[in-house]
């Protein structure tokens, strides 16, 4: 039976939130009414809503796309307002809408018996709750680092002072062509370098059609993984031929990769917890740009070291922060029974500032955009993005003081599902 020992282990430690099949058929028929519903609701609301600029009507998510890339302070702030003019717009739905999905979350977590609102996300993610709360509490002590960053940025941009608008502006809006083609050889070098099995993963699913590369009518946006017991790796990309799209294959391909190698488990431990996912893809994709970054030329380097390191910022302490403000609006809903908008949005600018600092200057409108901050909807997911970043990040020095670890990132690599985070990175001499 030892096979079979984390599973039953884990059917014992979530069993005790499980209640009769009765009760379980009537919470299961109030999923719809009391969380479907409503964040359908507000999604369909908030894709009808279109921003006028410059004689066009764009809608809303591409105006938030556009924002970064527009070449001054002025233009950024003007349609900055505009979107915060639409959040504001649907913010009264938005107020009832978190309100029911957090209260649902509640009554069901007292229902089933968990002691702190982040319990059920942790126990989902099979982490230990003692490595979430260090985590949170190692990051939050280290928003200064943050700070520090949003403060030389400013520096560089020559401007007084940072708005909301201003955060992930790049340094140049220059971008060098990278075809997919180039992307491929230089992310499947990269891999190679690494260890050539990964090369000639990466060089098969090109072979074989697994990816799936550019937009086209009907598409889904965005970057995607997916896998399935018996059934072929399949990778969704949406390639806009510059860096960041050669990052995402990167990503993606990290997935693949670990989807691949979790394959020589039993059908039970083939899939991976959410934590243990994003440290696969994030490692893929940080080797890859350690080698890609040298293929650009001088001129390019320090704006695409300032991106990542921008990412990496909002990757690790943003998504900390993002969590900090989750824990108290759920503890003020449970005393309050709920939070108006306007309370919701100076929350989320207290905790915006609080790893930003004094570099970013926000107004009372900025915090409106919790209305369109999908996470908030899957409540305290966003540890894991730092989680796994973080611990990417550890198994990166690992390698590069030491290339034959590359055995032991495998080992990581064909755990799947098969133990806790914490005991898959202990095998492999990892105290997270």
């Amino acid at each position: 039976l030892n096979r079979y020992r984390y599973f039953l282990e884990r059917q014992w430690k979530t069993a005790k939130y499980d209640r009769s099949e009765a009760e379980e058929k009537v919470l299961s028929l109030l999923a719809t009414p009391s969380y479907t519903l409503w964040v359908d609701g507000l999604e369909k609301a908030l894709s009808k809503r279109k921003v006028e600029w410059k004689g066009d009507l764009i809608p809303l998510p591409g105006a938030q796309n556009m924002v970064r890339n527009l070449p001054t302070q002025e233009e950024r702030g003007k349609l900055w307002d505009k979107i915060n003019n639409e959040f504001e717009a649907v913010s009264d739905f938005a107020e009832s809408e978190l309100n029911a999905v957090i209260i649902n979350r509640k009554i069901r977590q007292e229902l089933r018996g968990y002691k702190y609102s982040a319990e059920s996300t942790i126990l989902a993610h099979e982490n230990e709750p003692k490595t979430v709360r260090n985590l949170i509490k190692a990051v939050s002590s280290e928003f200064s680092i943050a700070k520090e960053f949003y403060a030389l940025k400013k520096e560089l941009l020559s401007l007084p002072h940072l708005t909301y608008a201003d955060r992930a502006v790049p340094l140049s809006t220059e971008n060098k062509k990278i075809s997919f083609g180039e992307a491929s050889l230089i992310v499947g070098e990269a891999f190679k370098d690494l260890h050539p099995r990964y090369g000639e993963t990466l060089n098969s699913f090109l072979s074989k059609g697994q990816i799936d590369v550019y937009s086209k009518v009907g598409k889904a946006g965005g970057a995607y993984c997916s896998h399935s017991h018996g059934l072929p790796v399949f990778v969704l990309l949406n390639h806009v031929d510059d860096f960041e799209s050669m990052m995402t294959l990167a990503h993606e391909m990290g997935h693949a990769i670990h989807s691949e190698r979790s394959k020589s488990q039993p059908v039970i431990y083939e899939d991976y917890s959410t934590s243990v996912a994003e440290t696969a893809s994030t490692f893929f994709e940080s080797w890859a740009f350690e080698k890609a970054v040298k293929t650009l030329p001088k001129s390019a380097q320090l704006s695409v070291l300032h991106n990542r390191l921008q990412d990496d910022i909002q990757t690790i302490f943003r998504q900390i922060a993002f969590y900090n403000f989750e824990e108290e609006l759920h503890t003020r809903i449970k005393k309050e029974g709920a939070v108006p908008k306007e309370e919701i949005a100076k929350m989320l600018n207290k905790h915006m500032t609080s790893y930003m600092g004094v570099s970013v200057k926000l107004t009372p409108e900025d915090g409106y955009f919790f209305v369109a901050v999908s996470h908030f909807r899957r409540p305290f997911y966003v540890y894991s993005y730092a989680f796994g970043l973080l611990i990417a990040k550890a198994l990166l020095a690992r390698v590069e003081e030491d290339p034959s670890f590359v055995e032991k990132i495998d080992t990581f690599l064909s755990a799947g599902g098969s133990d806790t985070p914490e005991n898959i990175y202990k095998k492999i001499g990892l105290n997270i």
